[in-house]
């Protein structure tokens, strides 16, 4: 993402697709805290991360937000007022439009990836696979599947991080990340879980 950071930020499409939704009783447990009582969990628990990736990407801020949502793939989660998908149109305050589809099961893998259409041209960041080894026969042409959980998918980031932290501390240098970034994050969050309750878009 550092890459395409770099090379352009005209406007952004994500998908973000969880392995496998949690069980219902986690669910269920995640409602009862304090801040996700108040907004859906698949916008505190997945969304959130993509909206602090759209704002870093883009280094421009919403400035409407419209949210949709359904349980298509196990309806358990509807029973404890959740959702399973979701899909969020942004339009920031310098005119750019920025999409985000989000699922809580990707039969295939931890899918998520990133594109930036702009005038003269497409960027792509793909997920990350095991290997990048094709086979090809007479039957089909197959490659690995997408890493199978965040840990594995964001595993060199966990370490990026931890290296940035203790720099931080060590040095005296400034963190990249604020707590104004989670804040904005959060707002976010709150805009799209009303939207969805109140099924219309949301000026921030």
């Amino acid at each position: 993402m550092d890459g395409l950071k770099s090379a352009g930020n005209r406007g952004k499409t994500g998908a973000s697709r969880g392995k496998n939704p949690p069980q219902v009783r986690i669910l269920r447990g995640q409602r009862h805290r304090s801040v996700e009582s108040l907004l859906l969990v698949i916008v505190s628990i997945h969304l959130i991360h993509d909206f602090d990736v759209f704002r870093w990407m883009l280094e421009d801020e919403a400035l409407t937000l419209f949210a949709t949502g359904s349980c298509l793939t196990d309806q358990a989660i509807a029973g404890v007022g959740d959702i399973d998908s979701t899909a969020v149109t942004i339009r920031t305050r310098r005119g750019r439009l920025a999409q985000i589809n989000t699922s809580r099961r990707a039969a295939y893998g931890y899918d998520q990836r990133f594109e930036v259409l702009g005038s003269k041209g497409m960027l792509q960041a793909g997920n990350h696979k095991p290997t990048e080894v094709f086979a090809h026969n007479a039957d089909n042409v197959s490659q690995d599947k997408p890493e199978h959980f965040f840990l594995e998918r964001y595993r060199i980031a966990y370490v990026n991080e931890m290296v940035h932290f203790f720099d931080a501390l060590a040095n005296g240098k400034p963190l990249q990340i604020t707590i104004q970034d989670g804040v904005k994050a959060l707002e976010l969050a709150d805009a799209a879980t009303r939207s969805w309750r109140e099924r219309r878009a949301v000026e921030l």
